[in-house]
């Protein structure tokens, strides 16, 4: 039987992160379909214009420094919307207010880690966020992806 692909969308706008994160991705043996966007008004276009729940995240990878909208108010407008998204939601930021942290896991943020500085340390943040992602299943369903 074929692994069935996770989706992961990204929401990242400096070109690095985004490297970084596709390239720690990579070196995980899991198979995935992944979307990068840059700001806040564009995941909400795009979680917006997702017609069929197959389609929508399983895995939500968010920045909270975004422009146009904060990766807060995302979280909070997902938040929200429970009942049409439902992903694992990953903060990976470089925000370190201890207020602004425990404000995204009341938002249901399942992780919130702030980004490393060099690729060795933010590689194995982006596999304890697959690693969480794969326990959430397991827990909350009782299979895995």
């Amino acid at each position: 039987m074929a692994e069935e692909k996770i989706n992961i969308l990204i929401v990242e706008d400096n070109p690095v992160d985004i490297l970084m994160t596709e390239r720690a991705l990579m070196n995980l043996e899991i198979a995935y379909r992944l979307t990068v966007v840059r700001n806040g008004e564009q995941v909400l276009d795009y979680l917006s214009k997702q017609c069929s729940r197959v389609d929508q995240p399983d895995l939500l990878i968010l920045d909270l420094n975004l422009p146009k909208r904060t990766g807060m108010e995302i979280l909070e407008i997902v938040h929200q919307n429970r009942d049409l998204f439902r992903p694992f939601i990953a903060i990976v930021t470089t925000s370190k207010s201890s207020d602004e942290l425990k404000r995204c896991s009341d938002l249901g943020a399942q992780i919130v880690i702030t980004k490393p500085d060099d690729f060795e340390n933010y590689q194995q943040a982006i596999h304890s966020v697959v690693e969480c992602y794969y326990e959430f299943l397991q827990k909350s369903y009782g299979t895995q992806a």
